[in-house]
């Protein structure tokens, strides 16, 4: 009777039917992953945080607004009536120093920042997805093998029972059919509550109602090469396109810029003025034109704008030194546990 069961068990598989586009979502990985990206609040808030970065940038580079002034004035006179002159000016401060470009090299570094932000909450919504959709997958493929167990034992029982009928059997072997068959079904309602769950969490993943209709899952991705799973070809894509890396060496630019820009601030700034002058009929008009400096007076504003940029810059250096090494351990870790690594050379 194994015989036979394990016989029906290994008969080939049923062909999985085509996905359908507009069939509800779950067949596939690619289709899930898809729906994630496109629904996500988490990664719509990045890219919204992302714009508003890039429109720093355009701020950082950009001088201050003028000012417009308009006087009146009375012309210097020793005696006889008064007599207005007018007076209009602009004024503008002009940031000396590379004060500018050290803004804007900021703000590009939070740019860089910002799009390292958005690639770590995407990978980590693409990590919860595939393992979501692996358990999701693992509880249907344990169903499906569970009723196929199942059915091959219900006929077992049957054969059973007829032979047992016929006096060409113990009895004790119809016990032990149904005590599988008891066993099976209820295994059965455990996976299918597994696969519930498993769905919920999906659907919760993919921003929909946690009892929305999924599809059954047809297969899972294929397995990478040894070749890719290589410690060295792990370490190379870990040090070129981790995106945590990449934010933390974003924040270390945004701090050393921060830290340049207050050695800066200790360097004067000018202002220029230049103006009309309109002495309404009363001599010829003519022109004005200053210049003046914003005089950094204020040494404890600035010692302590220098050590603010100073203490932020430290930690950013050792914590991208710290990420550097963890990521390293993190693929080391990893590697002895793949299939490939883990598979005796021949």
């Amino acid at each position: 009777m194994l015989v036979l069961a394990l016989a029906m068990l290994a008969a080939p598989a049923r062909a999985e039917p085509p996905v359908s586009a507009t069939a509800a979502p779950g067949a596939t990985l690619e289709q899930v992953l898809a729906i994630a990206r496109r629904l996500s609040p988490d990664l719509a808030a990045r890219a919204l945080d992302t714009e508003a970065a890039q429109a720093r940038v355009a701020i950082a580079g950009s001088l201050a607004d003028p000012t417009l002034r308009i006087t009146s004035d009375e012309i210097d006179r020793t005696s006889g009536p008064r007599q207005n002159k007018m007076l209009f000016t602009v004024e503008q401060e002009f940031p000396l120093w590379g004060k500018l470009d050290l803004r804007r090299d900021q703000a590009n570094a939070d740019v860089a920042r910002s799009r390292a932000d958005t690639r770590v909450t995407e990978a980590e919504l693409i990590e919860k997805v595939k393992v979501g959709f692996a358990q999701y997958y693992q509880a249907d493929q344990a169903i499906r093998t569970t009723e196929d167990l199942h059915r091959v034992v219900h006929d077992m029982a049957r054969v059973a029972r007829d032979r047992y009928a016929q006096g060409r059997s113990a009895q004790q072997e119809v016990y032990k059919a149904e005590v599988e068959i008891t066993r099976l079904s209820t295994e059965i309602v455990r996976l299918e509550a597994k696969r519930r769950s498993a769905a919920a969490r999906l659907n919760a993943l993919l921003a929909r109602p946690i009892d929305a209709p999924l599809a059954r899952p047809v297969k899972l991705r294929a397995m990478p090469s040894g070749a890719a799973l290589a410690p060295d070809t792990l370490m190379q894509r870990a040090r070129a396109g981790n995106p945590s890396l990449a934010g933390r060496d974003a924040q270390i630019a945004v701090a050393a810029a921060g830290k340049q820009l207050a050695d800066k601030n200790w360097y004067p700034d000018v202002m220029l003025k230049a103006g009309a002058i309109d002495r309404t009929g009363n001599g010829p008009n003519g022109y004005l034109a200053e210049i003046g400096l914003r005089v950094p007076l204020q040494w404890g504003l600035h010692e302590a704008q220098q050590r603010e940029a100073a203490v932020r810059s430290a930690p950013r250096r050792r914590a991208g030194k710290h990420s550097n090494c963890r990521s390293k351990a993190s693929s080391a870790n990893s590697w002895p546990t793949s299939p490939a690594a883990a598979r005796p050379a021949i």
